[in-house]
C-alpha cells in the first residue's frame, strides 16, 4: 500500500499562488490523512475474500471493483466521487476542494486518469 507524503511548508509555499489559494498547510495535510484512510479502507476491502463479505461490504467491493479499468493495472486510485466524500475535501466547499485537489496533483501526490467515463486519482508513490 503506497503511503501518501504530508506536504511540507516548503513545497506549499512553493506552489503559485492562484494554485494553492488560501490553502493552509494544516487543512491539507488534514486531508491527505482522511484519504489515506479512505485508501486503507478500499484496499484492505478488495483484498478480502469475496465469499467472507456480508451484503453491505459485498456490494462495495462490487462497486470498488467495478471502478478498475486496464489502466489501472498495478496502480492505487481514489475516485473522484471517493476523494469528494472525505469531509476535509468536501466538507470545505467546492471551490477549496478544487484548489487542494489542484495542489495535490501539482504537488504530484496524484495523477488524474480518466477510465471508463470517471475521472480517478492514481497514488503517486
Amino acid at each position: 500500500m503506497p503511503c501518501i507524503q504530508l506536504v511540507t511548508s516548503a513545497e506549499l509555499q512553493a506552489l503559485p499562488k492562484t494554485t494553492r489559494g488560501r490553502l493552509q498547510l494544516d487543512h491539507v495535510n488534514a486531508a491527505i490523512t482522511e484519504l489515506q484512510a479512505v485508501l486503507t479502507t478500499k484496499y484492505t476491502l478488495l483484498a478480502r475474500p469475496k465469499s467472507k463479505l456480508n451484503e453491505k461490504l459485498r456490494r462495495r467491493y462490487e462497486q470498488y471493483a467495478a471502478a478498475e479499468a486496464p489502466e489501472h493495472e498495478g496502480a492505487h486510485f481514489l475516485t473522484e466521487s471517493e476523494m469528494r466524500s472525505c469531509a476535509a475535501l468536501g466538507g470545505k466547499g467546492e471551490a477549496t476542494a478544487r484548489l487542494m485537489l489542484n495542489s495535490l496533483r501539482s504537488l504530484k501526490r496524484f495523477r488524474p486518469l480518466r477510465a471508463n467515463g470517471v475521472m480517478t486519482y492514481v497514488v503517486v508513490a
